[in-house]
Formats: C-alpha cells, sequence, structure tokens
C-alpha cells in the first residue's frame, strides 16, 4: 500500500484570480498550499470569495486565470 507522509502537498495553487462578467473581482492573486492531515477552515466576510475558491478547487467554476494547480502532486493545470 502506498503511504504519503504528513508533510506532503495535497493542494497547491499559484496566483489564481477569478474575474466575473460583471467585472467583480472575486478572487486576486490567491496562493495556497494544502498538505497531508490538514483541516482547513475559510473565513471572511460575504463577497470575500470563499465559494468562488471551493468551486475552483472542486471544478465547478471553470473560467478563471491561474498559473499552477497541483493535486496529490499530480498538475492539474499549469499557465
Amino acid at each position: 500500500m502506498f503511504s504519503t507522509p504528513m508533510e506532503e502537498n495535497q493542494i497547491i495553487i499559484k496566483d489564481l484570480s477569478k474575474v466575473y462578467s460583471n467585472g467583480f473581482n472575486a478572487l486576486k492573486n490567491i496562493n495556497l498550499t494544502i498538505k497531508k492531515g490538514e483541516i482547513l477552515a475559510l473565513l471572511g466576510p460575504n463577497g470575500a470569495g470563499k465559494t468562488t475558491l471551493i468551486s475552483v478547487i472542486c471544478g465547478i467554476v471553470t473560467t478563471y486565470h491561474i498559473r499552477e494547480v497541483c493535486m496529490a502532486n499530480l498538475q492539474i493545470r499549469n499557465m
């Protein structure tokens, strides 16, 4: 069975930005690294981009600008 060390990065996002068609800038140059076993909480006011960030990670939102996305050490997207 394959085992990965706890410090291994599971999600890496580099320079993520999302601007909606009405010009609203929901995310601007977001960088995020989540390691295996970490617990993440996204906190912020309405309109801060929490749902947009999760929607990008889950693949629900597909139009955005990003330099790189890696999940479980697999490069998903590199611009």
